[in-house]
């Protein structure tokens, strides 16, 4: 009974998950959306408690959110795995805005753990055109009592993630337009 039962779990959650929109090794949005990869990633002293999520405003408002202490981007050779996800957003095309970066942490004392949280603004545009798939980078936020917000372009890394978890063999078409805070 157990293992019918553990079969259909499996089956369920393998039903839920949309692969990506793949033709010919390279990522296709459907028609009249276009396609954002963005990734999420932190550090925090007591990972198992740490957890990032990022606001997008917009035609289609998103939250994409990263539990730091299991998920992980898988980096190419030696490079470190770091802690965070790679999101592949399929949406409708229209204006974006990355609005603010929420994050919480543990920190550690001897008897307990005591929750913190923290509220980064990011305030960043972007578009969405239909038909086109636009690498925005990555966002890193070190959790601590000072906690800061870095802005990126791993996409070496960010593609390798794709090819191992999803098949990605092509990325030509892919823009790289890394989000920028303005000055």
């Amino acid at each position: 009974m157990r293992r019918l039962f553990a079969l259909f779990v499996c089956v369920l959650f393998t039903a839920c998950a949309s692969p990506l929109p793949l033709q010919d090794g390279r990522l296709n949005p459907p028609t009249g959306q276009g396609m954002v990869l963005l990734s999420l990633t932190g550090q925090a002293n007591y990972l198992m408690g740490a957890s990032l999520s990022l606001d997008i405003t917009g035609p289609a408002p998103q939250q994409l959110t990263t539990r730091l202490g299991s998920d992980m981007i898988q980096a190419p050779g030696s490079e470190e795995n770091p802690a965070g996800k790679l999101f592949a957003l399929t949406l409708p095309a229209g204006e974006y805005r990355t609005s603010q970066v929420r994050g919480s942490f543990v920190v550690v004392g001897v008897h307990s753990g005591e929750a913190r949280y923290v509220t980064l603004p990011l305030n960043t545009d972007f578009r969405v055109v239909a038909g086109q798939v636009v690498y925005l980078g990555n966002v890193n936020v070190a959790l601590n009592f000072a906690s800061t917000l870095r802005l990126s372009n791993t996409a070496a890394r960010d593609f390798y993630d794709l090819k191992q978890r999803d098949g990605v063999t092509d990325t030509r078409n892919i823009l790289i337009e890394p989000l920028r805070i303005a000055q």
